[in-house]
């Protein structure tokens, strides 16, 4: 999904889904995959991302932004297909969403896009270019006590991780996991993460 695409969604028709998973527009891809090639720029935004934080905040924003390049190597280019993910996150007891819907203030959109897995606060989610996976993300916070998800949530991650040269960045933290080293994505995951 590109940033304006949000202006060109339909609003969402008020359907009865038992399982539903709905993000808001600045929660999109807050942790998330990226190819291990993009770490050394992947770093750098984290540093602009941080002087940011403490040199342009206030308590009505932001007086600067700094916009995360997709980097050298995108997700997209890995040609990850969809069902290789889904066969991946099924072997998990992470139930698929019904709906998936996103937006802002009161509008509300249906993400034709995205498919997700999991529940709200531990989630699995990945958009969609054509045939090929665009954006791995998740909804999850790994200071929250979601113990019973650990174990599902780090197969995931770690097997995509190494299948796909992937590493995982949460913007929220300001951290760079790599997510292919398995005590590092437990510490991770466990709220323990030092960088």
């Amino acid at each position: 999904m590109k940033i304006f695409d949000i202006f060109r969604q339909k609003p969402a028709k008020s359907t009865d889904n038992k399982h539903r998973f709905d993000f808001h527009e600045d929660d999109f891809c807050r942790v998330e995959m990226r190819p291990k090639e993009n770490l050394d720029e992947l770093t750098e935004d984290l540093v602009q991302v941080d002087g940011i934080h403490k040199n342009h905040s206030s308590e009505f924003g932001y007086s600067k932004i700094h916009v995360i390049q997709e980097g050298k190597v995108k997700t997209v280019d890995r040609q990850i297909k969809v069902e290789d993910l889904e066969r991946i996150v099924q072997q998990t007891r992470f139930k698929k969403f019904d709906r998936i819907t996103t937006g802002f203030g009161s509008q509300v959109y249906d993400s034709q896009h995205s498919i997700g897995y999991g529940v709200k606060g531990c989630a699995l989610l990945f958009e969609v270019n054509r045939n090929y996976v665009d954006h791995i993300w998740f909804d999850y916070y790994p200071t929250a006590d979601k113990t019973e998800n650990l174990d599902e949530i780090f197969e995931y991650i770690f097997e995509i991780s190494k299948k796909w040269n992937l590493i995982l960045v949460d913007w929220n933290q300001e951290v760079i996991v790599d997510s292919q080293n398995r005590q590092t994505l437990i510490n991770y995951l466990k709220g323990e993460f030092e960088n």
